[in-house]
């Protein structure tokens, strides 16, 4: 028999496989394409123990798995079929003989127990033995379907024209003296007594060892994918299978799982990811539907507008263009050992401003540590106002590019800050611009690559000050400043209380405004008014929104005040594992964590830079800064 039929259609359908992760199949098999999961894809038909079962299933040829060669199954010769008296060999021709072996063997077999099952009717047995110990209860008729005609053989006929055993048929034959009106479903591989099974306790140990990995949770996706957790970017399957090994011998456990074992547990009770999740993917263009044409058309224009207010700010000394984002946090300390795996650490946190004028094109990094504040608005909107107030940019008119991250950057507070700079006379005119959703590809994200690449040259970090150093030199063509924020942090906050604005939900005109979801562009040229658009076309009409809630010769003069009170404070159990990690901390560095661990996560220290040649301290930036964030006065006439 030659090898062809349904192996060839099953490894064909493996072979349409598509480059895009995708298996597709032709109009009777499949009326679409299923997307296949982000697992590597088990090609389950091309493994050399599924071959030789589905080759040993239709008859063809094979090889064992020790090596023995099985030769493939022929149909029967009608005139060998047997010599009974029934005369079964002239019931058949060649061809009949060659299409009831054909039909045999393109079934399963399952398909294949329910055809002899069909094929065989008990009877009383017409003669009985004296002299036998033991009577036959049962005695069998085989017959064969050719049409529409029924043709009764022998049992040694039907076994040639079949190419079976005698053992298989009489193993379909119990079944039905048993009584069953279907034969049992083919159990082979399913029994339960298997002895290189592993005990449930040993699975356990597997699930706990991976359940000591700290995990965090996706910032930007946790609405839309809950359950979805992160292990550190340093670990994959491998590394914890290895670290497994060690701990069980740590644990003085005996048996120990393979490395497919416990990738299995890890794939299929878990649901774990590496590294930082993929918050800037686009969520229209990752959807199985069809791509909306006009979503990628508002993104490249998006890309053509930033490009231009890039180009603009270059070319001209009235316009300053930024960007600003914030880092994927960054571990203290940042171990090698295996131990630290297992443990949680501290934050650091970094907020890049990418700047662009006539003058320079630079980096802007501002970084602060977990227990002294968190990550939102006030952070970094004060981060803005450090580099704005302490730098010496000249030009009437701000062009700012963020993210639509509204815990951050999109934002009634930020709106306030833009009206703070604007009551103060820093610019004409402010625009704030927003990318398409899922495109936020900004300058400031080229800073972060540069940073990174950096890092991963650092196997090990023990302080904010190795920090300091490693994104102070991540660019050598023009060098990033560092600042630490410190006491820095203002209140952002009460802006809207100390200008006397407040949030409008409707325009001028009377209409909703969709702030989070709809809004592109911002601009502020007069204090209490904002204007928005809805895209990032010059020929789309401005919508205008007053946000004054008093009149505005009520507000005299506005100082806002450094933030004094801690924001952040680090739990105790993060703390409970710094802690632990300190005898992997060198002594010069073990004071600040031991300092935290002192004042439960709360922060007494203020360390203030803006050094991007050594990474040093600059006392005289910091009286600098002290004196524009303290006592700095905004008079609005």
């Amino acid at each position: 028999m030659q090898s062809s039929g349904p192996i060839n259609t099953m490894l064909d359908a493996v072979a349409r496989n598509n480059d895009d992760g995708t298996v597709s199949g032709s109009a009777d098999d499949h009326s679409s394409v299923h997307k296949v999961s982000r697992k590597r894809f088990r090609n389950v038909p091309l493994w050399s123990r599924m071959k030789r079962k589905l080759a040993r299933q239709h008859g063809q040829a094979y090889t064992t798995a020790g090596g023995k060669v099985v030769a493939a199954k022929n149909p029967a010769e009608n005139h060998n079929l047997c010599g009974c008296k029934m005369k079964c060999s002239e019931k058949f021709t060649g061809d009949q003989c060659k299409q009831i072996f054909d039909a045999f063997y393109e079934l399963s077999e399952d398909g294949k127990n329910s055809y002899i099952f069909k094929c065989i009717k008990p009877c009383a047995p017409k003669v009985r033995m004296c002299s036998a110990r033991k009577h036959r209860s049962v005695s069998f008729q085989y017959e064969i379907t050719l049409g529409s005609e029924l043709k009764r053989v022998c049992k040694k006929a039907y076994v040639r024209l079949h190419q079976i055993t005698k053992a298989k048929v009489a193993h379909i034959a119990g079944q039905v003296s048993s009584g069953l009106s279907a034969p049992r479903p083919v159990a082979r591989g399913k029994h339960v007594s298997r002895r290189r099974r592993y005990p449930q306790t040993v699975l356990s140990k597997v699930v706990e060892h991976i359940g000591l990995f700290p995990v965090e949770t996706s910032h930007y996706s946790r609405n839309s994918n809950p359950n979805r957790k992160y292990l550190s970017p340093v670990l994959n399957i491998n590394k914890m299978y290895k670290l497994y090994r060690t701990w069980c011998q740590e644990q003085g456990l005996k048996q120990i799982v393979s490395g497919r074992k416990y990738r299995d547990i890890f794939n299929t009770q878990f649901n774990l990811g590496f590294g930082s999740p993929k918050s800037d993917t686009c969520s229209t263009c990752d959807s199985e539907d069809s791509i909306s044409m006009e979503h990628k058309r508002r993104a490249d224009k998006a890309f053509l507008a930033m490009k231009n207010d890039r180009i603009q700010a270059q070319t001209t000394d009235d316009v300053t263009f930024l960007t600003f984002d914030m880092q994927k946090t960054m571990p203290l300390p940042k171990l090698t050992t295996s131990v630290a795996f297992y443990l949680r650490q501290l934050w650091l946190y970094n907020v890049g401003i990418h700047v662009t004028n006539s003058k320079e094109n630079k980096a802007y990094f501002h970084i602060w540590s977990e227990n002294e504040a968190g990550t939102g608005c006030e952070e970094v909107g004060s981060c803005i106002l450090t580099l704005l107030l302490s730098s010496n940019f000249k030009g009437k008119r701000l062009v700012a590019w963020s993210d639509s991250c509204a815990g951050q950057n999109k934002n009634f507070y930020l709106l306030c800050l833009w009206q703070y700079l604007i009551a103060s006379k820093k610019f004409e005119e402010i625009h704030h611009k927003f990318p398409e959703p899922g495109h936020s590809f900004l300058d400031s994200d080229r800073d972060f690559a540069q940073v990174e690449k950096h890092l991963r040259k650092n196997q090990t970090v023990y302080s904010i000050d190795e920090y300091h150093s490693i994104l102070a030199q991540s660019q050598s063509k023009q060098q990033p400043s560092v600042t630490r924020m410190g006491s820095l942090f203002v209140n952002v906050k009460e802006l809207p209380s100390l200008l006397g604005l407040r949030s409008k939900l409707r325009n001028c005109d009377g209409d909703k405004v969709y702030f989070r979801d709809s809004v592109r562009w911002i601009r502020v040229v007069e204090f209490g008014m904002y204007q928005y658009k809805t895209s990032h076309s010059e020929d789309e009409q401005w919508k205008s929104v007053n946000i004054v809630s008093r009149p505005q010769d009520a507000v005299s003069s506005v100082q806002l005040s450094s933030r004094a009170e801690i924001k952040s404070v680090v739990k105790p159990s993060k703390i409970a594992d710094i802690r632990k990690q300190l005898p992997y901390i060198p002594a010069v560095h073990r004071g600040f964590y031991e300092q935290i661990i002192a004042t439960g996560g709360q922060s007494t220290e203020v360390c203030i830079s803006d050094d991007g040649e050594s990474g040093g301290e600059s006392d005289e930036t910091e009286d600098h800064l002290l004196c524009h964030l303290s006592s700095h006065h905004a008079r609005i006439r």
